[in-house]
This record gives structure tokens, C-alpha cells and sequence, in this order.
């Protein structure tokens, strides 16, 4: 079958199971060599159909949270529409998704899905979280909260109903996170004084790196941490947990 994806999630996974790729946005990125070689149709919000009709797809994958439903209504194709919100959500989307693709290799990864969220996760402490790619401060005591943030000006960061607060939580440390009303929540940062929470700056989708002698200036312990390997809930996240299970 000739599929679009519009979620980079999913076009990482479908590739890896063997499914003709068609379309993608600009933000599908890996497997880089595979995708390369596949037309970028826009964004993940904005699409103009009309210039795409003749990719003749057999299915356009979408989801719920990183797609507009303007794209959906306008699309000239048969859609399929994703909603993930938590690693369990996973292996029953894979399998549905497989069966509409008649493909074994993505019913499998749902099965992975499966077996990985079925073990209770351990408790660890912030100073032990996986996924750090570089510890811009370490703490000087263990923190007991830790904000993950995924863009500034203004600062946002996670709410519990999100498929990141997931992961964290069957890392083990989903206990540290705060309780905010809304998915992506704008904030304010903790003022001088007051508790400290470790910062954890996503590599995506903002640039904190570029940033980082700037935001060095905070009074908090940080680090920057794998993004995609936080939210990309297709292989990637499944093969960063497994091998969080393995240690």
C-alpha cells in the first residue's frame, strides 16, 4: 500500500516495517537515508492538498496532536487517525494500524509495546534519569521535581496527559513531575528561593542548545535531554525503554 505519513513518529516506523512511504513533512527526518528520497509535502499544520493528488496514496497517517483537522477534512485520500497520549495507547493503535496495512512486522512492534509497558517501572532518582545527553549542572542535592520544558518565550512545559509524562513515568520518575491542568501548559519558573527543581531541556522542538550559555544563567541544576527519544512514540521511544529495561 502507498502511504502518506504526516507524523514523524509513525513515518520512522512504517519505514523500519517495510511500508511504501510516499509523502511525509518536513519534520519526518529519520531514517535519513530512506527519507531522502521522499517527497515533503509541508508541515505538520499547514498542506495544500491540491498540489499532492497525484501521489494517488492508499492511506494518510495522521495524528490527533501533532495534526490540524483542517487537513484531515481537506484530504483527498482515506485518513487514519492516531491519538497517543500514553505508552499504553501504543500497541493497540500498532495493531489496528497493522491490520489496515495487512503488515506483520508493525503488529509486532505492537506487541513489544505490549510486553514493555506490562512491567511495573522501578522509582529511580532525577540524578539517574536515562536520556540525558549532557549535564549542563548537576544537582548538588537529590531534586525532588524536575520541569521538563519544550519551548521558552514563554516557557512550556508537560502536563501529566501527555505521551512524555508517560515515558518519564514508566522511567521511574514520573513521581517528580508537577501537576498542571492542560497537556502543554504555559509557566512561570520557580523564583529564587524557593525549592529547586532540576530543568530538563528538550533537544526538541526547541533549540535549547543554542541557548545554553544564557540559560546557564538560571539557578537551577539542567540538562538537556533526548526529545525524540522522550516523544517519538513510534521504535524509538520503544527501543530507548527496552534498553532502559535491559540495564
Amino acid at each position: 500500500m502507498r502511504v502518506i505519513s504526516l507524523v514523524p513518529s509513525w513515518t520512522e516506523t512504517l519505514i523500519a516495517c517495510g511500508i511504501e512511504v510516499v509523502g511525509r513533512t518536513r519534520y519526518c527526518i529519520h531514517p535519513a537515508a530512506a527519507v531522502s528520497g521522499i517527497p515533503v509535502l509541508g508541515g505538520t499544520k499547514q498542506l495544500d492538498w491540491s498540489r499532492w493528488r497525484h501521489l494517488r496514496a492508499d492511506l494518510v497517517v495522521m495524528d490527533r496532536e501533532e495534526n490540524t483537522q483542517t487537513i484531515a477534512d481537506e484530504c483527498p485520500f482515506p485518513v487514519f487517525p492516531t491519538h497517543i497520549r500514553a505508552v499504553d495507547d501504543v500497541s493497540a493503535t500498532c495493531a489496528a494500524l497493522a491490520e489496515r496495512l495487512e503488515n506483520v512486522e508493525l503488529r509486532t512492534i505492537g506487541e513489544r509495546w505490549r510486553r514493555i509497558v506490562g512491567r511495573a517501572p522501578v522509582p529511580r532518582a532525577l540524578s539517574q534519569l536515562p536520556g540525558v545527553v549532557d549535564w549542563w549542572r548537576r544537582p548538588k542535592v537529590e531534586p525532588r521535581q524536575c520541569i521538563y520544558l519544550i519551548w521558552r518565550k514563554p516557557w512550556m512545559s508537560i502536563g501529566h496527559d501527555t505521551f512524555i509524562a508517560s515515558m518519564l513515568t514508566h522511567l521511574g520518575c514520573g513521581w517528580a513531575l508537577p501537576r498542571y491542568s492542560e497537556p502543554y501548559p504555559v509557566i512561570e519558573l520557580p523564583q529564587p528561593g524557593d525549592p529547586q527543581p532540576l530543568l530538563l531541556f528538550s533537544t526538541e522542538p526547541y533549540p535549547f542548545e543554542r541557548y545554553r550559555a544564557e540559560l546557564l544563567k538560571l539557578p537551577f541544576p539542567m540538562a538537556l535531554v533526548d526529545g525524540e527519544a522522550f516523544s517519538w512514540f513510534g521504535i524509538r521511544s520503544l527501543a530507548f525503554l527496552e534498553r532502559q529495561r535491559e540495564v
